[in-house]
């Protein structure tokens, strides 16, 4: 107990400095400060346009280096000289003698923490369940479950579009294809959006706490599911991955169990952020919401757009493996390299007219919001086909909705979306009942 005290201690320590050291450089006006702190600014975008004025790489007050450049960003995540920064040890999380052995993280423990070559072999484990055939045969699987949703919220009644719809399509999803029972979704669900707030690290005691308990739950519950599955096995991503191998090295219930994690943490609220921005800008943009009600086949067009008018993960961090120069400043080695993909895909040197929300952008898909190189996100294809469907369906249910009331946003300081959005229905189109045989 002694132990754990003094562990303790000095994890409060390490991060009521750093609090300290970001408060105290966003005081003196330094942008990425204010960007990367606790609370991620309710509009941080004239913060970026800040940052563009010093140029293509930045250097914070707090020893890191920034970049909002299209350029920059795509050409570093391309780069062998930078890779993953190495996580803190011990476990800013941890709190209990042991924690760091029982309990997985999935971002610690998955391959989006590792550099090529273990980052190719864990891509490899998990790419076959995100081919394009691979959605292909999905598809159908979450029509109806954009359906079944629908139905439930097809009344008439005023809706809330993240809490009734936009949050339970993608968790239902994830579980379908993990072959997760329907009673374990809130539950679900609620570990996803909990590490999702600190997929960037920890930087409170509160935070600490609630990572660790999340990770308790979430470790026991995954460890069970794969011995269930290895037992008897279904058809799921899980059993497809349990007694897997890859250049004759099986894989480990601990890599499992962060390869499934990440899928929580990575991918759930990014589709719940890409759904719901996808439907608020289109609420928001009338003459865009025409061109879409005109032609529902551009919903493609209208996913891209909002991916690059305000992307569900605001930024990317990479750790310089040797010393780099760029634009003239050297980045030491072990030295960090924040890519501001919010600000990048509003790069004038790209997109003409970066600020305004337009559908018809003739380089619509030229943006990096699902980064790029070896880390581009393996789940960027589902999370694409949810929201195509997502959309074609929702505004075919209630072609008249508006939006009724403030939305409210998150806090998390990677991860941008709404929280809530109050919609009000003027007129519903019934649900169609061969669609759900």
């Amino acid at each position: 107990m002694m132990g754990m005290g003094i562990r303790g201690a000095r994890t409060a320590i390490k991060l009521a400095t750093f609090r300290t050291m970001m408060a105290g450089a966003a005081l003196t006006g330094d942008p990425a400060a204010k960007l990367l702190g606790r609370r991620q600014p309710a509009n941080p975008f004239p913060l970026y346009e800040q940052i563009r004025e010093h140029g293509d790489v930045y250097r914070s007050r707090l020893g890191i280096f920034c970049t909002v450049s299209h350029a920059q960003c795509r050409a570093v995540l391309k780069d062998p000289r930078f890779g993953m920064p190495v996580p803190p040890s011990p476990p800013a999380w941890e709190m209990y003698q042991g924690d760091a052995d029982t309990l997985i993280h999935p971002i610690e423990r998955s391959l989006l923490a590792v550099n090529p070559p273990e980052h190719t072999r864990l891509r490899r484990l998990v790419a076959p369940w995100f081919t394009a055939s691979a959605l292909r045969t999905r598809a159908a699987r979450v029509e109806k479950i954009v359906h079944s949703h629908l139905d439930r919220i097809s009344d008439g009644q005023d809706f809330d579009l993240v809490r009734d719809f936009t949050a339970q399509v993608p968790t239902a999803v994830i579980g379908d294809m993990l072959g997760i029972e329907i009673e374990n979704y809130e539950q679900f669900g609620r570990w996803g959006m909990a590490l999702a707030t600190t997929i960037d690290g920890v930087r409170t005691m509160g935070e600490r706490r609630m990572v660790r308990a999340v990770l308790a739950e979430m470790t026991s519950f995954f460890t069970q599911l794969i011995e269930e599955n290895r037992r008897a096995p279904r058809d799921n991503a899980i059993s497809g991955l349990v007694g897997a191998e890859v250049d004759g090295r099986p894989v480990t219930d601990e890599e499992l169990i962060g390869l499934i994690g990440l899928l929580l943490a990575a991918g759930l609220e990014t589709t719940v952020n890409l759904i719901s921005n996808s439907v608020r800008f289109l609420l928001e943009h009338p003459d865009q919401k025409r061109l879409f009600l005109d032609n529902p086949d551009t919903a493609p067009d209208v996913v891209e757009e909002a991916l690059r008018y305000d992307p569900p993960a605001m930024f990317t961090v990479r750790m310089a493996l040797e010393d780099v120069e760029l634009d003239g400043r050297l980045i030491p080695r072990g030295g960090w390299l924040v890519q501001l993909l919010g600000g990048a895909n509003r790069d004038p040197k790209v997109f003409t007219d970066p600020h305004r929300f337009d559908v018809t952008r003739g380089n619509i898909r030229e943006h990096i919001a699902f980064s790029a190189g070896a880390h581009h996100c393996v789940g960027s294809g589902l999370a694409r086909l949810e929201a195509e469907i997502a959309l074609r369906e929702l505004f075919a249910r209630f072609p008249d909705m508006r939006i009724a009331g403030d939305v409210t946003m998150r806090t998390a300081r990677s991860a941008r979306g709404p929280q809530s959005i109050p919609i009000s229905v003027a007129q519903a189109v019934g649900p169609d009942p061969s669609r759900r045989a």
